[in-house]
C-alpha cells in the first residue's frame, strides 16, 4: 500500500455495524479494497508496544534535560538580576528628573521632563510586575520529564490514553511518515522518527563501547 491516508467507514453486516478503512489514493493496489479497523489498529499497538528504549539512553535523556533545566534556571536568575538593576536606574533616573523639574523656569522644559518621569514610571511598573512574579519552574519541567521519559519507556501507554486529536499530534511525534499497511500481512517497517533513529543510535553506540572495553580487557588479560 502507499503512504497515502486512509478513509474510515461503517459496513452493515447481518445484525451489526463494522468499521473498515480503505484507500482512495490514484494508482494504489488497495485503492477501494476495505481493511478491517481492528487488523489495523492492532497492527499499530504491536508496533508501539515494540518501541521500547534501553535504560542507558532514559538515562541520558534524564541526565540531558536535568542539565538543560539548570541552564535555564541560571539564565532566568541572571535575566533578573539585569532587571533589578535597571529598576534601580529608573528610580534614580525618576529622582534626579524630578528634582530638574523643581528647578526649571520654563514651562516647556517642566513638560518634557514630565514627559521623561511617566515614560520612566511605566518601565519600572513593568519590571516591578516581572519581578514579583514567582515561578516555580520545578513543576513544568517535573511534568515535562515525566512525559518525555513516560515516551521513551512505554509509548504505547501514552498512546492508549490520548484522545483522537492527540494521537494525530502523537503519531507524527514518533513516526516520520504514514505507516505503509500490506494486506493480509500488516505493516512494513515504520519509518521512525529522529528522536527514535537518536535513541536507536545511541545504544548501538554504547553496546560497541562496551564490547570493545570486554575485548581491550579480555587481551589484557591474555598478555599477562
Amino acid at each position: 500500500m502507499c503512504e497515502g491516508k486512509l478513509t474510515g467507514a461503517w459496513s452493515k453486516g447481518k445484525n451489526n455495524r463494522y468499521a473498515y478503512y480503505f484507500c482512495q489514493t490514484k494508482g494504489c493496489p488497495l485503492k477501494h479494497l476495505s481493511i478491517r479497523k481492528k487488523d489495523l489498529e492492532e497492527g499499530l499497538d504491536n508496533i508501539l508496544l515494540e518501541m521500547t528504549t534501553a535504560d542507558n539512553v532514559i538515562e541520558l535523556a534524564k541526565a540531558i534535560f536535568i542539565e538543560a533545566k539548570e541552564k535555564d534556571e541560571k539564565n532566568v536568575l541572571a535575566e533578573s538580576e539585569i532587571k533589578k538593576g535597571r529598576k534601580s536606574e529608573c528610580e534614580r533616573e525618576i529622582e534626579r528628573y524630578a528634582e530638574l523639574a523643581s528647578k526649571a523656569s520654563a514651562d516647556s522644559v517642566v513638560a518634557q521632563y514630565e514627559k521623561k518621569i511617566e515614560k520612566l514610571i511605566d518601565e519600572l511598573k513593568d519590571i516591578e510586575t516581572d519581578l514579583a512574579i514567582e515561578f516555580d519552574y520545578a513543576i513544568p519541567y517535573r511534568t515535562a520529564l515525566d512525559k518525555i521519559l513516560g515516551i521513551l519507556k512505554n509509548p504505547y501507554q501514552i498512546w492508549s490514553g490520548m484522545n483522537v486529536f492527540e494521537k494525530h499530534k502523537f503519531f507524527s511525534f514518533l513516526f516520520e511518515t504514514n505507516l505503509e499497511y500490506e494486506r493480509n500481512i500488516g505493516y512494513r517497517t515504520p519509518k521512525y522518527s529522529v528522536l527514535k533513529r537518536v535513541c536507536e543510535q545511541i545504544e548501538v553506540s554504547d553496546s560497541l563501547v562496551v564490547e570493545m572495553a570486554r575485548v581491550e580487557r579480555a587481551c589484557s588479560q591474555g598478555r599477562t
